[in-house]
């Protein structure tokens, strides 16, 4: 694990903006891969049902984060249906980094749907 004086450069940018933005909490990095929730659960020593997904999505033209267990399903269109929005789609990775300050290190064709549900 790597500490805040330690990151790559790519850390440290989303480190200087959170900063920049008020989170003055510990920020670390993983040497360890931590993409899917069993190699977190791995690096954090925890139960899977400890690990959140965060994601983003474009409801109306304005951006959405959600934060969600690993072990629950993020029913879209019960989403939609609950906020009266007539449009949902995946942010594209510019706009996941204007929300969250975090860099996707993969995207993908696939709609909030398939990734979703």
């Amino acid at each position: 694990m790597n500490h805040a004086a330690e990151l790559r450069p790519s850390a440290r940018k989303v480190a200087d903006a959170l900063r920049a933005n008020g989170v003055l909490g510990p920020i670390r990095e993983f040497v360890a891969s931590t993409k899917a929730a069993a190699d977190a659960t791995t690096a954090l020593d925890c139960a899977v049902g400890a690990i959140a997904s965060c994601l983003v999505i474009i409801l109306n033209d304005e951006p959405i984060v959600i934060l969600i267990g690993s072990t629950f399903r993020f029913d879209t269109q019960r989403f939609t249906t609950m906020l009266g929005a007539s449009l949902m789609r995946q942010a594209t990775p510019d706009e996941v980094f204007a929300t969250t300050f975090l860099e996707l290190l993969a995207t993908t064709n696939a709609t909030p749907a398939d990734l979703l549900n």
